[in-house]
Parts: structure tokens; sequence; C-alpha cells
């Protein structure tokens, strides 16, 4: 029988291994275009008498031996070619290079398309937040997480002079914003706001209260946490307001009103006061102080007194200071009922920066807790 002499292995990559037995050789049929397997007359033995010159990867020198030599490694070719298939046909049709990709773009059809520097970056990350961040969209970082009031504000529909405002937990809405709004919403200070509204300017210089037990005075220089040497002087007034009570054994005890802790001759007051129906005049000049009456211990029980003394320029130094100072004290008796009008002079031309209200009863007499100075810059 002729057949066509093998030199290498991979010259059988065609042959139906499941056919490999003793006595039959591979032979090449044009008809088929693939080796096939026939047997040969004789058995294995006489394929062993048919001598063979080793040649390529076959060492034997009989075709029986070449043949079992070569069966063995038939076996193996799928460990060494991959088997046919459409879809690594398609890619083994492509042309590589650098940058590339490759994708499918049908059935057994693929193509390849271009792979970028920042492409790549993506495709190289573990993790979709990993992702995130190689695109600059790291969450919380970078981009902001979904919130339900920011929801609410993207859902509105922005106009000329509107703001926006919550109407509730999630939910969102649009007032109007005038210009006369606008001008007092761009203020930085209360201060600046009040300017913008045409307010007079007023700052708490001091503000304190007995607590605890009666105390013999209040003193902006000692009392509280308002407590300063001296107060600021740089507003054009000085507004005082006092509410209180001594405990002098009478229906109106006396109280003084000391400036810059100076009880020197220099006080002046001219006073037209009410007593129930009736009014009268005094003054009282060159005094250590200015004196005014408080309610005391003889008053219907719980009534406190009022002062409220306006003193402009007072942080001026040409001229004496000038003041002004209405006394209220109401009772459910009608003789105890007093109202006063004083006007003030303290002869000294130096900035007001202390101020101090006393009990001046006989004897050591004391303002009543409960009592309160608050003094304003105006």
């Amino acid at each position: 029988m002729a057949f066509r002499v093998f030199r290498r292995l991979r010259d059988l990559v065609d042959v139906d291994a499941t056919n490999i037995g003793n006595g039959k050789v591979p032979v090449y049929r044009t008809s088929s275009g693939k080796h096939e397997y026939e047997t040969v007359t004789g058995g294995a033995s006489a394929a062993s008498s048919v001598t063979f010159t080793p040649a390529g990867t076959i060492s034997s020198t009989n075709v029986q031996a070449a043949i079992e030599e070569v069966s063995g490694d038939v076996g193996s070719l799928s460990s060494v070619y991959q088997p046919l298939d459409s879809d690594l046909t398609a890619i083994a049709g492509l042309t590589s290079a650098a940058d590339k990709g490759i994708q499918f773009t049908g059935a057994g059809t693929a193509a390849t398309f271009d792979l970028t520097t920042a492409g790549k970056a993506i495709l190289d990350d573990a993790d979709a937040a990993a992702q995130r961040t190689t695109l600059g969209l790291a969450i919380g970082t970078n981009v902001q997480a979904y919130d339900a009031e920011l929801a609410a504000l993207a859902g509105l529909t922005s106009a000329a002079d509107s703001a926006p405002y919550f109407t509730g937990s999630g939910t969102a809405a649009l007032m109007t914003v005038t210009s006369a709004a606008r001008t007092v919403l761009d203020d930085t200070t209360v201060a600046a706001m009040r300017t913008t509204l045409g307010v007079p300017a007023g700052v708490l210089l001091f503000d304190y209260e007995i607590t605890g037990s009666d105390a013999a005075s209040i003193d902006t220089a000692v009392d509280g946490t308002y407590a300063t040497a001296a107060f600021a002087t740089t507003y054009p007034m000085l507004e005082v307001f006092f509410y209180g009570r001594t405990d002098e054994a009478t229906t109106f005890g006396s109280t003084t009103i000391i400036l810059n802790n100076d009880t020197s001759s220099l006080y002046d007051r001219i006073s037209v006061k009410g007593v129930n129906a009736t009014a009268a005049a005094s003054n009282a000049r060159a005094a250590a102080a200015w004196t005014q009456d408080l309610a005391g211990a003889s008053h219907a029980a719980s009534f406190f007194s009022t002062y409220h003394l306006r003193m402009p320029n007072y942080g001026g130094t040409v001229g004496f200071k000038s003041a002004t100072c209405d006394i209220s004290a109401p009772d459910s008796a009608a003789a105890s009922c007093v109202v006063a009008s004083n006007g003030l002079l303290y002869r000294s031309t130096t900035a007001i920066s202390r101020l101090k209200i006393a009990a001046a009863g006989a004897g050591a007499q004391k303002l009543k807790v409960g009592s309160r100075l608050i003094i304003y810059g105006r």
C-alpha cells in the first residue's frame, strides 16, 4: 500500500486520534484533504518491517514504532493547539497595534478600537469607587452626595429678586426679596443695619441686677460682667434706665447718682414733682451728687420705681454735662404715687465714663434685691 511519509508531528494535526492502533498507518487522501488511518496488511508486524528514516521530532526507524511514537503525541495536541473557533478566528484576523483594544462587532466578527491613556486608567481600577477617584468624581470630596435639601433647592425655578427658603424637611420655596430688603441683608453688622433703617444707634454699655442679698449700690466700675473702669464715650448720648427699691423705712427712700466717682460739690438739680395730684418745684445746688426719690420699704409690697436719664454729649470735653431724668413711682395708694421730672447739671467738662447709684437714706441703707441698672450708648 502506498502512503506519504510524514516528517513532523504538525503534519498530522488533522489526524483522528481515536483510530490509532497497531498495524495502522496515517495515509493522506487527496479527496478529503487530510490524513486517515489505514490497516497495513500483515498487522503490526508488517508495519514494523517497513523501514523509516527518522526526521523532525520522530526518532523511530520503522513505521510501526513511528506510529506508536506519534500516537502518544497526537492525544496531547489539545494542549498545544486551540480548537477551531469562529470568535478566535475573528480575533486572529485583526492587526494588532499600540493603544488598541478588541471588541466584537457581531457573531464571529471583531474589530479594534482606540484605547487612550485615560481609558486605560479607568480600566485598571478595581472598583467603581476607584474609578470615581480617577475621574475626579469622588463622592464627598469632588462631588456632593445626594441630599434631600439640595434636591428641594434644585427643584426650584430661579427668578429675579427671589431667594429660596425651606418650608419643611426636604421641601423649599421661593420668596421675594425687594431692593429695600437687600440693602439691609448686605450690611455686615447690626449697627450698619440700624443705620440703613434709620434707627438710632444703641450699644449696651452696662447691665447689672442685684441678686442674692441687698446691696449698698450698683457701680459700673465694680459690678457684674460689664464692669469696667471706663465705659465707651464714643456715642452721642448716654441713656440710663434704673429699676429699684430701697430698704429705707419710709414710703420714698433716697438715692444718689454719682458720676466718675466724683463727690465734689458740682451737682445741680431742679425738680418738678407731683405727689398724687399735687405738683411742687424744688432745687438743689452745689451738691455732692444728684439726689432722687425711690420707693422705700413702706411703699406697697413688690412696687419698684424707675429712672430714665438722658445725657447728650456725655463723652465731650467742652462745656458742662447736662441731663434730664424722669422718675415714676406708682402705687396702689394714691398718696404714694409720685412722678418727677428733673433737670440736672454736672459742672465738669470731663467725659462721663462711670456711673454709680447708691441708697442714700439715714443709716446704712441698701438697694433691694431685684434693683437693676441698664446703660446704653446711643
